[in-house]
């Protein structure tokens, strides 16, 4: 499982600071998990947690995981800031996604 914390209702220029949650909540092991966060389209990247991918062309965050064992929860964090343009109070949408790979 993977979810997404942070704000959705913004104001522009604004710098905002999100949690991405990994969990197995299995029995097993998995192994070769990656992560990927796709960014809003407005918003702007600035940083992440050690060991992120950007991807400029397809806005998207990548984290290579490797072995995640059962019963385990893991925490990356994204900082991004909000483009100039936008109605305040407008609404962000972060999607994360966990892939196994090769299993």
């Amino acid at each position: 499982k993977v979810k997404v914390w942070g704000p959705q209702g913004v104001s522009p220029g604004q710098t905002i600071n999100y949690i991405i949650e990994y969990r197995n909540d299995g029995l097993k092991a998995a192994s070769n998990v990656f992560i990927s966060c796709y960014l809003d389209t407005l918003v702007k990247y600035i940083s992440a947690s050690l060991g992120v991918y950007y991807s400029p062309n397809a806005h998207r965050l990548s984290w290579k995981i490797g072995n995640l064992p059962a019963k385990t929860i893991g925490y990356l964090t994204f900082k991004v800031e909000v483009v100039w343009g936008l109605p305040g109070g407008f609404t962000l949408e972060q999607n994360a996604f966990i892939n196994n790979i090769g299993e």
